[in-house]
């Protein structure tokens, strides 16, 4: 049982996510983070724009 969304005439049940699917979206979005985090750093560090 589910809840069903109909879309332009195309449905779809959306079912909830179990706790493995979780975790591997925490941990997805958790390494995206960390990414935009080293990018952050290394583009404000980046010695070559200091002395202008």
């Amino acid at each position: 049982m589910g809840l069903v969304v109909r879309v332009g005439g195309f449905g779809f049940t959306a079912k909830m996510m179990n706790d493995q699917d979780l975790g591997f979206f925490a941990n997805l979005l958790g390494v995206f983070i960390f990414i935009l985090v080293i990018a952050y750093h290394y583009v404000l560090a980046d010695p070559k724009y200091e002395g202008n």
